[in-house]
């Protein structure tokens, strides 16, 4: 009785492992299993806050994240650039260039 319930939960786990394989996941990302396994747990969650808050507060949500990945994105942009630039300054000063730890005046 065990063996057949073992069995077919077995075929079950391989199918939708399959079904990874088929839709391209596994070699987009060089079968790296732990994003894998990261990116169906965000997925679950996504879904599971999208039945329970409506496909409309979801979509403000999404614009609030995509904004503040925006925001981010400049942020880490101008801090490679005043590294870079601090770098160029104080070449010849004997400065130390800044670090991310540092406070620029």
């Amino acid at each position: 009785m065990w063996q057949v319930e073992r069995r077919n939960r077995t075929r079950y786990l391989i199918e939708l492992g399959g079904l990874m394989v088929k839709g391209g996941l596994v070699d987009l990302i060089n079968d790296d299993r732990v994003t894998i396994f990261g990116a169906l747990l965000w997925m679950a969650n996504k879904v599971s806050r999208q039945a329970r808050s409506g496909p409309q507060k979801e979509d403000e949500r999404s614009e609030r994240i995509e904004a503040d990945i925006s925001v981010r994105s400049t942020s880490d942009a101008m801090w490679r650039a005043a590294v870079s630039n601090s770098s160029k300054f104080v070449a010849g000063s004997g400065l130390a260039p800044l670090s991310r730890g540092a406070i620029a005046v």
